[in-house]
C-alpha cells in the first residue's frame, strides 16, 4: 500500500512537471513571437486595413493614387499617423468625416498601416 502511493505520487509529479513545462514552452513561444515582425505590421491589421479602405477610400483614393481625391501615394509619407486619423476623422475638402460609427478606431489603426504599405 505504501508503495501504490509513492507510485500515484510520482505519476501525479510527473503529470504536473509534464504540464508546468508544456506551458512554460507555450509562454516562451508567444514571447518571442509577440513583438519581432522585422518591421513589418501583423498581418491581420494589413488584411483589415485593405478591406476597410477598399470599402470608404478606394473610389476617391484607386489604389492610393489620384482620383477625385488626391494621390495618397504621394502625399502620406509627410503626414504622420496623427494627421491621416484626424483627416479620416474631420474630413477635408470634399472629403466625408468617418466617426467611429462609420470607421472603428481599430479599423483606422488598419487603414494607416495599409497605407503606408502602397507604393
Amino acid at each position: 500500500m505504501f508503495s501504490n502511493r509513492i507510485i500515484w505520487a510520482g505519476r501525479e509529479l510527473l503529470a504536473a512537471g509534464f504540464v508546468c513545462s508544456a506551458f512554460i514552452a507555450l509562454a516562451l513561444l508567444a514571447a518571442c513571437d509577440s513583438g519581432s515582425s522585422g518591421g513589418q505590421e501583423p498581418a491581420s491589421d494589413l488584411a483589415r486595413g485593405k478591406a476597410v479602405y477598399e470599402r470608404y477610400c478606394n473610389v476617391c483614393h484607386p489604389g492610393g493614387g489620384t482620383g477625385s481625391g488626391p494621390s495618397l501615394i504621394a502625399l502620406v509619407p509627410r503626414l504622420t499617423d496623427e494627421q491621416i486619423e484626424y483627416v479620416v476623422r474631420h474630413g477635408k475638402n470634399r472629403m466625408p468625416a468617418y466617426n467611429t460609427t462609420d470607421i472603428s478606431d481599430t479599423d483606422l489603426d488598419g487603414i494607416v498601416v495599409y497605407i503606408r504599405s502602397l507604393k
